[in-house]
């Protein structure tokens, strides 16, 4: 959209500007908000809205995902994460499962609030059908840290589609 042209046109005069910070941290925190709201409309029975707006603002999103993880906002980051990896699993879009999966390997990601919700949408690797084993792995630790830390919810739930889908595809639909 609009944002990510002027976004990349202004980058140079921006920095320059000294201004370059704040700009981009505004951007990541808009499209953080914007997931948290279009998410709850995607729990909704108006989930076709929230899909288009994903698929629509994607280029977005993964702008601000991008300028999260360099600005070090991981909660920006990851709250753009397990949104986008939930909704985008109805587009066929696979790289939020890499954004996930990428903020798990940051130093800052232990301490997330959303830590549950980034393993469980890393799980959903299984939806490719490779590496079925990390899929359950990284589903069961997700689902583990919601039951510990009582945050099982609808999202929750929502993103534990991967583990079930890597249960299945690899055959252990009894655990």
């Amino acid at each position: 959209g609009g944002l990510t042209l002027i976004a990349e046109d202004r980058t140079e005069q921006l920095q320059l500007s000294g201004i370059a910070l704040d700009a981009y941290s505004r951007f990541c925190c808009h499209y953080a908000a914007q997931c948290r709201q279009h998410f709850h409309v995607w729990m909704s029975p108006n989930q076709r809205e929230a899909v288009e707006w994903f698929e629509l603002e994607f280029t977005n999103l993964r702008s601000a995902y991008r300028s999260a993880v360099g600005l070090g906002r991981l909660d920006d980051a990851a709250t753009i994460a397990v949104r986008a990896v939930v909704v985008a699993a109805l587009s066929f879009s696979v790289e939020p499962v890499d954004w996930c999966a990428e903020l798990l390997r940051t130093e800052g990601a232990v301490g997330l609030d959303e830590l549950h919700l980034l393993y469980a949408g890393a799980s959903h690797s299984s939806f490719l059908g490779s590496n079925l084993e990390e899929a359950v792995v990284l589903g069961r630790r997700g689902l583990e840290l919601a039951l510990t830390s009582d945050r099982m919810d609808a999202h929750t739930c929502a993103a534990l589609v991967g583990l079930q889908v890597g249960l299945v595809f690899s055959g252990r639909v009894d655990e």
